[in-house]
């Protein structure tokens, strides 16, 4: 079972066209990053900054999204739920 973890919300856009996110959390390289309706739009790839609140490099999933449509947006990343049994 799986959960949408809020990420953040989007600080800047690049000029490689990667997106920088300011998170409360370390996520793990290589999750997949949603928007608020729960389209993928890319991947993380990179954490750097304080260890507290890190920021969060994301390559996007294509060249379709549009870069100007995420300036403030919420992402989410999906958390695996472990169940008890």
């Amino acid at each position: 079972m799986a959960i949408m973890r809020f990420l953040g919300k989007v600080i800047t856009i690049t000029s490689t066209g990667k997106i920088i996110v300011r998170t409360k959390f370390k996520p793990k390289i290589g999750c997949d990053v949603y928007d608020e309706k729960l389209n993928k739009i890319g991947v993380i790839t990179d954490i750097m900054g304080p260890v507290h609140f890190p920021y969060v490099s994301i390559r996007l999933e294509n060249d379709s999204i549009s870069l100007d449509n995420l300036r403030n947006k919420r992402l989410y990343i999906k958390i695996k739920k472990k169940v008890r049994r």
